[in-house]
């Protein structure tokens, strides 16, 4: 006999995938997880990763699925907290605390029949079913079951089908209905492949072969058998694998094939006692394990030629006990009395033939009394009475739907009345909103008025600052004149009297460049960058090109990998010109002067960098370039400010190394 709990997520596919798959997926989404900013996603990355370790590390799960409820309640999002009581519900079957599990279960239900979520209603039921199925309550399990099948035939949705047919074939399977669970199960297989809900289909395999096992039709289940644990071993599916595994081992017991048996069940507790060796199958598998080594004993005892075995029969009735007494003591912690009623009586024979008659007559009691209860005629009554009320239902659904038609026509012509005083309020609202027109053209010519008062004003400041250059250039070009015609023509204090007004009016236009150069900048806020792929080559052939005239001074550039960087080609053109030449003023009067330009490529960033071997910068100059503040009227250090608010523009962090007498390195870098 086989007893399955089975707890269903809206993710198990993804928790079913290969667990070297599922590590990498959880750690990149926990990577990514500081760097969301979306509530919803963050609550989801939470449950997705919970939902992952309730079947690798329950205290991990436990904390994830406290930080995505406090998330989601936080967010009052009803959908999030009723998926994240079911990962506790999960968290709390996995550590056999079925009483708290149910708990969840439960108030998760009732915000989904708030919500009226009829897809996590049906899971919810399920969930409630696979509890009160594992504590032996199979009458409330087939009306949870019954329950998910109604609304899963109303939703046409193959997934809900599919658990509640394989569940509901399991309840007639505890109740030895091995026909109607034999129908069941094919059910839940044929709505897998319909729905190609292969993450599902090893169990509804698994359910078929239980049930042609039990018929004792035992080349059929064991085809089935074999197919199962095709499909757990291709979805790298552990759990399941166990479960077929203790299935088969029940399979090769029913034959009397007991070492066959015994190596089945001891294969699928491994894998138990490394998954969940408190879930219900990893329960049973226990105490199977421990009848197939009675039955060894048994086999041993009774042969004619015992005295010639190996392995003694006290040695194999000591493990019988002691399988059997953990299986009997896990069961009655989970309210399993099925699977308790099974081992209860093969731990009494044990006792009887080890000559502890005490022992033996007090599970011998346990046993029947638990008989009694759980397979009573009254209980399959109820069962049957559960699963026929679903066909009761489907009447009274026909004469809900003819009273909803009739309700229908009513709605529609309270529509068609509403309809028209939408169509009024609609003009109505059309009239303002021509009315509100008229005041924003109003107020947009104002505007347009206001703009061309300020655009005659720019014009009248540039032909001021044409007239301001005019000047003093003028007046220099006719000193030098005067100067190269007739050096003697003027004293040497009319010569320095020129001089000192020629000096006076190039500070003056200086100072008319600087503020048009302040003006520039302000004009700069209107501007945005255009992003896209740019090939570093490019950017070299352009500053090659740019600077191809510069004296005494040697280029060299590296690009080995031919990178692209993501920017705006012209922000970058201007940052690396400006760059340039100041590396190349720098150089001035250094002797080899050379300039640098190369990319690295490294982990996600792209380092872009220019050096010289020139005298480097002084502390002071260090701390100005790092400064964030442009003092007013300030004649210096503009350029490298004006570099610095271009990268910050386009999302690029400049860096500089200088020291003194070695060179000077700048270093721009970008995001992959």
């Amino acid at each position: 006999m086989r007893f399955c709990f089975i707890i269903v997520l809206s993710l198990m596919y993804i928790v079913a995938q290969s667990q070297k798959q599922g590590r990498l997926l959880m750690d990149s989404l926990l990577k990514a997880l500081p760097l969301e900013t979306n509530d919803t996603v963050k609550a989801r990355i939470y449950n997705h990763v919970a939902t992952y370790y309730v079947y690798v590390n329950t205290d991990t799960a436990f904390l994830y699925a406290s930080s995505g409820m406090q998330l989601v309640q936080k967010m009052k999002w009803m959908k999030g907290i009723s998926a994240f009581h079911v990962c506790f519900g999960n968290i709390f079957s996995s550590m056999g605390s079925l009483d708290s599990c149910i708990s969840r279960y439960q108030q998760a239900q009732d915000i989904s029949i708030a919500i009226n979520d009829t897809i996590n209603m049906a899971i919810n039921y399920n969930n409630l079913g696979g509890v009160a199925n594992a504590k032996s309550d199979f009458v409330s399990a087939a009306r949870y079951f019954t329950a998910t099948l109604t609304l899963g035939l109303a939703s046409r949705n193959t997934y809900s089908i599919s658990l509640a047919c394989e569940n509901l074939s399991l309840v007639y399977f505890n109740q030895k209905d091995y026909q109607k669970s034999l129908t069941f199960a094919r059910q839940a297989l044929d709505a897998c492949e319909k729905g190609k809900h292969t993450e599902l289909k090893q169990s509804a395999l698994k359910a078929i072969a239980n049930a042609f096992r039990e018929m004792k039709q035992y080349d059929s289940a064991f085809i089935y058998y074999q197919e199962a644990l095709r499909f757990c071993r291709q979805n790298d599916n552990k759990m399941e694998e166990a479960t077929t595994l203790g299935a088969l081992a029940e399979y090769y017991a029913n034959q009397q094939k007991y070492d066959t048996a015994l190596e089945y069940g001891l294969a699928s507790k491994k894998i138990w006692d490394a998954t969940g060796p408190l879930f219900e199958d990893a329960i049973t598998n226990t105490g199977f394990v421990g009848s197939n080594y009675l039955q060894l004993a048994k086999r041993i005892i009774d042969s004619a030629e015992a005295s010639r075995q190996t392995i003694a029969p006290s040695f194999l009735l000591n493990r019988a006990r002691y399988f059997l007494s953990e299986a009997v003591k896990n069961n009655k912690l989970a309210g399993n009395k099925v699977a308790e009623l099974e081992f209860q009586r093969s731990l009494a024979e044990v006792y009887a033939m080890t000559g502890n008659y005490k022992e033996a007559y007090l599970n011998v009691i346990h046993y029947q009394d638990i008989k009694d209860s759980v397979y009573s005629q009254e209980n399959k009554n109820k069962i049957a009475a559960a699963v026929g009320q679903l066909e009761i239902d489907k009447k009274n659904q026909e004469i809900t739907i003819n009273q909803l038609t009739i309700a229908n026509q009513h709605r529609q012509q309270a529509f068609f009345v509403v309809a028209l005083m939408l169509l009024a309020l609609v003009g109505a609202l059309f009239y303002r909103q021509s009315i509100l027109r008229k005041k924003t053209n109003t107020a947009l010519v104002a505007l347009n008025n206001q703009l061309e008062e300020a655009n005659r004003l720019k014009s009248r400041f540039f032909a001021i600052l044409s007239h301001d250059f005019r000047a003093p250039v003028a007046s220099l070009i006719s000193f030098l004149r005067l100067q190269k015609e007739d050096p003697n023509l003027m004293t040497a204090e009319q010569t320095l009297t020129g001089k000192q007004k020629i000096t006076a009016a190039s500070e003056a236009l200086l100072g008319n460049m600087e503020t048009m150069l302040l003006w520039s900048k302000g004009q700069m806020e209107n501007f945005t960058p255009v992003m896209k792929a740019v090939p570093v080559k490019d950017l070299f052939v352009y500053i090659s090109g740019f600077f191809a005239n510069s004296p005494n001074v040697k280029f060299a550039f590296a690009d080995t990998e031919n990178i692209e960087i993501y920017t705006d080609e012209n922000y970058l053109c201007t940052i690396m010109q400006n760059l340039t030449a100041n590396a190349i003023k720098a150089l001035n009067n250094t002797p080899d002067a050379c300039i640098k330009w190369q990319v690295i490529s490294k982990d996600q960033m792209v380092n872009l960098s220019i050096s010289d071997n020139g005298p480097g910068m002084s502390q002071v100059e260090m701390n100005a370039f790092y400064s964030h503040e442009l003092v007013a009227n300030k004649k210096y250090g503009f350029g490298l400010y004006l570099v610095r608010e271009l990268a910050r523009t386009i999302n690029c962090s400049i860096s500089c190394h200088s020291l003194l007498q070695q060179g000077t390195t700048f270093v721009l870098a970008f995001h992959k």
